[in-house]
């Protein structure tokens, strides 16, 4: 409460608040990806089994999923100015932007990746 009444009075200025919120909702979605593991099967051949242990993942991948889309949505309205027009350039920007770290992580460890999930992915 003390907050909104800092804010109302304007001590608060509304990109401290938008910053604190993006970091608050960066901080969830990270530690929701963090549940995400890929699953460990007994035998790599079994379809069966790769589909029970996706189904059990089932309701961590929907809960990030839904707070994914919550801070996409607050994301893009802070491209958003004050007559409502969204800066479509500056949101493909931003996207191009943030794909490169994992693309260049991608693209420089793919081989120890696909090492690791190869080996690491069966239990036996």
């Amino acid at each position: 409460m003390q907050l909104l009444r800092r804010f109302r009075r304007g001590e608060l200025r509304l990109a401290r608040i938008e910053a604190f919120s993006d970091g608050v909702f960066a901080i969830v979605v990270t530690l929701l990806v963090l549940e995400l593991k890929v699953p460990a099967l007994r035998d790599a051949g079994s379809a069966g089994e790769l589909s029970h242990q996706l189904r059990e993942l089932l309701p961590k991948l929907l809960s990030w999923l839904m707070a994914f889309f919550i801070f996409i949505s607050v994301a893009l309205r802070s491209f958003a100015d004050a007559s409502g027009a969204t800066d479509w350039g500056a949101i493909f920007a931003m996207s191009a932007l943030s794909l490169v770290p994992a693309l260049v992580v991608f693209v420089v460890f793919q081989r120890y990746l696909g090492q690791g999930i190869s080996t690491t992915g069966m239990k036996g």
